[in-house]
């Protein structure tokens, strides 16, 4: 549990100090985007998005 709590202050740049405490709790009832957290998808998932962006060209000068 608190590895998870952890992860959740780092994310939402809260001071990591992995208690469940009023700032947090805050933080975790406010509305967000809707879309679903990158850490819930399974790590194939995650790979698959990651070696399908690859660089075509680059700009110089």
């Amino acid at each position: 549990m608190r590895a998870a709590i952890l992860k959740f202050q780092r994310f939402a740049d809260l001071p990591m100090t992995g208690v469940l405490d009023r700032a947090t709790l805050r933080k975790m009832s406010m509305s967000r985007c809707g879309n679903r957290d990158v850490g819930d998808l399974p790590i194939p998932m995650r790979v698959k998005f990651r070696s399908r962006r690859t660089k075509r060209y680059a700009i110089e000068g």
